[in-house]
């Protein structure tokens, strides 16, 4: 696919991250991986980083990609409310080392984004339901390894 065909995920937010950290996927590569499933025109992107968190050491794995589904708007100056306004469908993607970002990467290209579409796809029936819905990939930076959370 050309770059003038493709559709690109509207990105919402792009937090300013330091050196030492690297955003595990860019816009492009977001919108490439999810261009077939169901809810792509509802998908919204999020960069998104806790600077002084994920620069402390921690045991705790990284959260390195997000997908949610949220049909209620949460405003923590009204009470949670129906807005059709909203925007549904978010991916927010997180941050690693640099030192590990190149083994993130792969693993969101090999197996990763395929294992979010196919959860996409599984879920695709919620659109304009009044419910929360989340899948989530974590690296534990010791292990090396990746593990998926998912609420329905």
């Amino acid at each position: 696919m050309e770059d003038e065909e493709l559709q690109m995920i509207p990105t919402l937010a792009r937090e300013k991250i330091p050196r030492a950290l690297s955003f595990v996927a860019s816009a492009k590569t977001v919108s490439l991986a999810f261009q077939d499933v169901p809810q792509f025109d509802f998908l919204h992107l999020w960069f998104w980083c806790d600077v002084p968190r994920a620069l402390r050491p921690s045991t705790q794995p990284r959260c390195v990609l997000q997908l949610s589904y949220l049909r209620m708007s949460v405003n923590r100056f009204f009470p949670p409310h129906f807005d059709d306004e909203a925007p549904r469908w978010e991916v927010h993607v997180g941050v690693c080392r640099r030192d590990d970002a190149a083994f993130v990467r792969d693993w969101l290209r090999e197996e990763g984004f395929g294992l979010a579409c196919s959860w996409l796809e599984q879920v695709s029936t919620v659109q304009g339901e009044f419910r929360f819905v989340r899948w989530s990939a974590t690296f534990d930076e010791d292990s090396r390894e990746f593990h998926i959370e998912h609420k329905e």
